[in-house]
C-alpha cells in the first residue's frame, strides 16, 4: 500500500472518530465537523513537521495533499451521519 494512501486512511479516520464522539457527546452538527476537520489537518501537519524537524524525513507536500483528501472524505462522512441522525 502506498505511503499517500495510508495518509488519506488515517486522516480520514481521525476525522470520522473525533465528528463521532463530537456528535455523541452533543457538540452538534458544524462544532463536530469543525472539530474533526482540525483534529485531522492538525495531526497531518504535525506529523510533516516531525518528519521535517527530527530528522526523520524533510516535508512532503503530497502527504499533506493526501492529508487533505483525507479530512474532506471523513468530514463528508460525518456529514452524511449527521443527514442520516436528522432523517430518523
Amino acid at each position: 500500500m502506498s505511503d499517500k494512501w495510508l495518509h488519506i486512511i488515517i486522516s480520514a479516520a481521525i476525522a470520522v472518530a473525533v465528528g463521532a464522539v463530537g456528535l455523541l457527546i452533543g457538540l452538534g452538527q458544524w462544532a463536530s465537523l469543525y472539530a474533526a476537520a482540525l483534529t485531522s489537518l492538525g495531526v497531518g501537519v504535525g506529523k510533516e513537521a516531525a518528519d521535517q524537524f527530527c530528522g526523520y524525513n524533510k516535508w512532503d507536500w503530497w502527504d499533506f495533499a493526501a492529508d487533505v483528501i483525507g479530512c474532506v472524505v471523513g468530514c463528508l462522512a460525518v456529514w452524511m451521519i449527521c443527514l442520516i441522525l436528522t432523517i430518523m
